[in-house]
């Protein structure tokens, strides 16, 4: 198993307008397949960590998160694709590993989209990435992972900015 690590470009990273916010979240980040393959890769649970947030306001908290396949993820024959969400030292704190093989809203299971648990608040920055783990059968080369996109939506509130 090897562990890989990318940052998405900032042009993949959406502070939502006001309009947009109605939904009740601050943020968008786009993955790309091409943000998650390795031509490394060669083990059938290798892992890709993709940065979308090198660091949080100083007093943070995340309210909610949800993401949508909006292009399923092509993978090999029998292979398994999962993405999870949260921070560097909890990948899975705000959405836990779901597939990422199907085209469609991956919905926090905890609570719905609204998650407030450990993890989710702090008094210093934090990293907010996606995890994304090969399952069986495959691994994150470009010959495995040949398309796919999903939107990660989150509700990032700096706490020194509430008024």
């Amino acid at each position: 198993m090897a562990d890989f690590t990318n940052t998405i470009p900032a042009s993949q990273v959406t502070l939502l307008n006001n309009q947009e916010r109605l939904s009740g979240f601050t943020h968008k980040f786009t993955i790309k397949y091409t943000d998650i393959i390795n031509a490394s890769s060669a083990g059938a649970t290798d892992t890709m960590t993709v940065t979308l947030l090198a660091a949080t306001p100083p007093d943070w908290i995340v309210r909610k998160a949800v993401a949508n396949v909006t292009t399923a993820f092509s993978a090999a024959s029998s292979q398994t694709l999962v993405m999870e969400v949260g921070t560097d030292g909890d990948p899975d704190n705000f959405i836990a590993a779901a597939s990422v093989l199907t085209a469609g809203p991956i919905i926090p299971a905890q609570g719905g989209i609204v998650k407030t648990q450990a993890g989710s608040a702090a008094a210093a920055p934090d990293v907010l990435v996606a995890k994304f783990t090969s399952g069986t059968a495959g691994n994150l080369s470009g010959s495995s992972i040949t398309a796919g996109e999903v939107d990660i939506f989150i509700e990032l509130l700096d706490l020194n900015h509430i008024a």
